[in-house]
Order: structure tokens, then sequence, then C-alpha cells
């Protein structure tokens, strides 16, 4: 095997496990789902009523196992129906294409999705870019291999969207339908999790808010809760905070509120509140991690907190991030992109011009 070859082999090794990470995810929404509503009762676990494993005599179903042990199981699932699910819609591209080519093919013999998106970057462009970048190369590489280089990078950046809409593209033609179901998230509904409660406990009227602290849109919201239950005395209403991404600033602070409130009920709300009405996350500032401490840290002090407290709970609470964790993925596997998003009764409304106690009072 020359240089060359060894080149591209690794270039391609390389491509597919990228594909398949990012393809696996972006087209989730493309997935033939079993109906799940996690707004209410449901049995739709895994193994809930099988024993799992049984400990000096004693039975674990699934349902009985702690939420650690819960997310690690489904994590493992998870993975295991991406990894299916990228290979099925590989494999339905390069058949598709191949049909749509008029030509006779063999199915074991179906062309690779370079080859399928091989027009994808132009020799023009290289042309373009070939000067400058050629010379931050290995200078031991001959023009001929540092251009199909530089043509399988620009290629690996935009073959993954081209893709999704393949897929996407022959879902909506009917063209495709891939029978895989996600494993259901390990936890019956919100509810169970033990999240931000008011209102009368026992109403048979009950509203989830699922929001991020950085969307506009859902400090104004928030802000009508109040009228909410001046119309609405006998409704209770349950706050669920998400954040895409729970590494970055917006995901610190949901863990610090989660932190509050494990610390404290009744504090939670105080510091809720003042976090919705913060001019800074109002005015859009950019926030590192570092300075997103410091704003958790001022708002911490006015409800009579301690930060150091709040600090290693945001660090260190297993619990904590098992939550906030398994959050995001009832939030995901329900599709739900907008915030804020409400629930009421298990039905998402439609947030239109009508204030939130209005769209409440038409869908009651």
């Amino acid at each position: 095997m020359n240089q060359k070859q060894v080149i591209f082999l690794s270039i391609g090794c390389i491509f597919s496990m990228i594909v398949g990470v990012f393809l696996g995810y972006r087209l989730n929404s493309s997935v033939e789902k079993e109906e799940y509503n996690p707004f209410v009762n449901s049995n739709n676990i895994s193994n809930s009523d099988q024993s799992l494993i049984t400990i000096d005599g004693k039975p674990f179903p699934f349902a009985k196992l702690p939420i650690g042990t819960k997310n690690s199981l489904y994590r493992m699932e998870e993975s295991y129906y991406f990894n299916r699910l990228t290979t099925l819609r590989d494999f339905a591209v390069r058949y598709l294409v191949s049909v749509d080519a008029n030509r006779d093919f063999n199915i074991e013999t179906l062309p690779s999705l370079m080859e399928v998106f091989k027009t994808a970057v132009s020799d023009k462009e290289i042309d373009k870019i070939f000067p400058a970048r050629s010379k931050k190369m290995d200078p031991k590489l001959d023009d001929t291999t540092k251009r199909a280089k530089l043509k399988m990078e620009l290629a690996m950046k935009r073959i993954p969207s081209l893709f999704s809409d393949k897929v996407l593209g022959y879902k909506n033609a009917n063209r495709l339908s891939i029978n895989l179901s996600p494993p259901p998230v390990p936890v019956e509904n919100f509810e169970k999790l033990e999240y931000p409660q008011i209102g009368a406990k026992d109403s048979a009227t009950r509203l989830i808010g699922i929001s991020n602290y950085f969307s506009p849109a859902a400090q104004k919201r928030q802000g009508e809760l109040k009228e909410v239950f001046q119309n609405h005395p006998n409704l209770i209403y349950t706050q669920v905070n998400y954040s895409r991404n729970i590494t970055d600033p917006s995901g610190m602070l949901i863990k610090a509120a989660r932190c509050v409130f494990q610390e404290d009920k009744e504090k939670f709300w105080k510091f809720h509140i003042n976090l919705l009405g913060n001019k800074r996350l109002l005015a859009q500032t950019k926030f590192d991690n570092k300075s997103i401490l410091g704003l958790i840290n001022n708002e911490v002090k006015k409800i009579g907190s301690d930060f150091k407290s709040i600090s290693t709970c945001i660090e260190t609470d297993r619990r904590m991030h098992e939550i906030v964790r398994t959050s995001q993925r009832l939030v995901y596997q329900l599709g739900l992109i907008q915030s804020p998003t409400f629930v009421l009764n298990g039905k998402i409304l439609e947030l239109d011009s009508r204030s939130l106690s209005k769209i409440i009072s038409d869908n009651l």
C-alpha cells in the first residue's frame, strides 16, 4: 500500500465516523416514533415489569433501579439505536441514488457516500484556496495528493448536510420509512423528577412550562403567570428548565436553579424570577462559564443562599446532573425546540398573540 492509499484510507475512516455521529443526532426528527407522552402517567418503560437483576433474593425491575443506573442503560440502548439508524440511512441513500441514476447496479456494491456526493466540492473551489493552504501542508506530499486532501476536508464538512437533505427529501416523498423507535427515556413523566411546582396540588388542571433563561420570549411569557393564577386559581404549574447544551452558560444557570431548588424549594422561585428579570440576560449579553458564575453568585446572595454550597452542587452533585440530563432527553424526544413551550393537561399549547391566560382558557 503506497502513501496515497494510506492517506485516503485514513481520511475515509475518519469521515465515516464523523458522518455517523453527526447524522444519528441531526436526523432524529425523521424517525418513525412510537406514541409516548411523558406529561401523563405511562408505563411505557423498557423492562418495567421484568426483573433485570436479583440481589439477596430481591428482584429489581428497570423501574426500581436508581436514576443513574437507568440513564447508563439508556445511553447504551440509545447508542445502539443511533448506530442502527445511521447504517440504514446510509444504505437507503446509496440505494435510492443508484435507482434514480437509471442504470443497472449491484446491491452488494453500491457507491460510497463520497462517490454519491463527489460533486460537493468543485475543482474551481480548490484552485482558489490551494496556493495558501498548500503551504501549510506536508512538503513531502505532491500537489495531486494535497488537492485530494483539501477536497476531502471540504467534503467532510458539507456531506452531512447534503446527506441530511437527501434523507428528509426521500422521507417527504414517501420513498423512505425506517421502522425503528428510540428507546423510551427512563422516566415515566416530568413529575417523577420533583420539578418546582406552585398552585393547587390536587388540581386536575396541570400546566407545565419548559423554558430557557436566555430566551426573551420565555422571559415575557413567564411574566404572564401572575395573570394566569388570577384567572385560574385552581391550576398547578410545574417549571422545567431546558437548555440544548447543559455545558454552556445557559446550562450552568439551569444547574444552579436546580441546586437552589434542592436546597430550598421556596428560594427557587425567588431565584427563578430574579433570573428572568436580570438585565444582563434580557440584553442577551455574551457569557462564558466564568462570567455566568459571577452572575449566579450575585443572584444567590439576593435570596440569602451560600454561593460556595451552590457552586459545589453545580460541579459535583450527581443526582442534579442526572435530573438535568434526563430533562434534556425528555424534551429532545418530544422534539420541542421552542422556548417557552407550555403543556396543558398533556397537550402542547400553540402560542400566538393571545395572552397565556387566554390561550389556557380557550383550551380548557
